[in-house]
């Protein structure tokens, strides 16, 4: 399916990506009621006032604004390496279908994505586990929201066919580790689905769109500053 080449593609991005969490980042806020008024633009209107009323406009006009926007105002522009300095990276990819989950909404794919300088490949390569919900009513070409999860697949939903996998955790159970230390332990069941109410993928399968997350921590754990990668640890680029 093309939307596991897509996901195959972003990884790689992700991974190329660096970080840099040596400053002091303020407070999060999770009081509604301190959030000031904020007109947020229409994505459907372009800079210059125009309304997006065809598939090639969005593709050619609008979309990319939106893309310049996330890139100055959040997330910054990912830095691409200088020309032939990273060499070449093999990937191989294995998928488990489920039957149809969520009372027949959609389906789960479990797709393992197992990278390396070459093959063949070893069991030490670093692997990524990427959770995919697709809805039942699924055409050729479905929209797909993708996204890093923050404390395991298995805290997205509360679907029993989410496998346990390793989290990173404070030695105290916290989650930040920005200021602290991390270290690897099993995924607990008690923590399956607790962060369902962040996802809402059964409304999302309910409008037509599919789903693809993975577990931040197999890629890059949240330290300080980048010590534990799968660029650091493989030295895949």
């Amino acid at each position: 399916m093309t939307f596991f080449r897509f996901f195959v593609f972003g990884c790689t991005i992700l991974l190329s990506a660096t970080f840099d969490y040596g400053q002091q980042l303020p407070p999060a806020n999770f009081d509604e009621a301190k959030v000031p008024n904020v007109e947020l633009p229409d994505p459907l209107t372009t800079n210059d006032g125009c309304k997006v009323d065809t598939p090639t406009f969005w593709n050619e006009v609008r979309r990319p604004e939106l893309l310049k926007l996330f890139e100055e105002q959040m997330f910054g522009k990912t830095p691409l390496p200088p020309l032939g300095s990273r060499g070449s990276m093999a990937y191989s990819v294995a998928i488990t279908q489920s039957g149809t989950v969520f009372a027949d909404k959609g389906r789960r794919y479990l797709v393992r994505l197992q990278l390396s300088k070459s093959e063949p490949f070893k069991e030490s390569d670093p692997t990524i586990n990427v959770l995919i919900y697709t809805p039942n009513q699924m055409t050729e070409r479905t929209p797909m929201f993708i996204g890093l999860n923050f404390r395991g697949n298995h805290t997205v939903a509360t679907d029993l066919g989410i496998p346990l996998g390793t989290v990173w955790k404070t030695p105290q159970g916290g989650w930040d580790g920005r200021d602290k230390v991390l270290v690897p332990e099993p995924a607990k069941e008690e923590d399956r689905g607790s962060m369902a109410s962040r996802w809402q993928i059964e409304q999302i399968l309910d409008r037509g769109y599919a789903v693809a997350t993975a577990y931040y921590g197999e890629i890059e754990p949240d330290f300080a500053l980048w010590r534990f990668s799968i660029d650091t640890r493989n030295t895949l680029f």
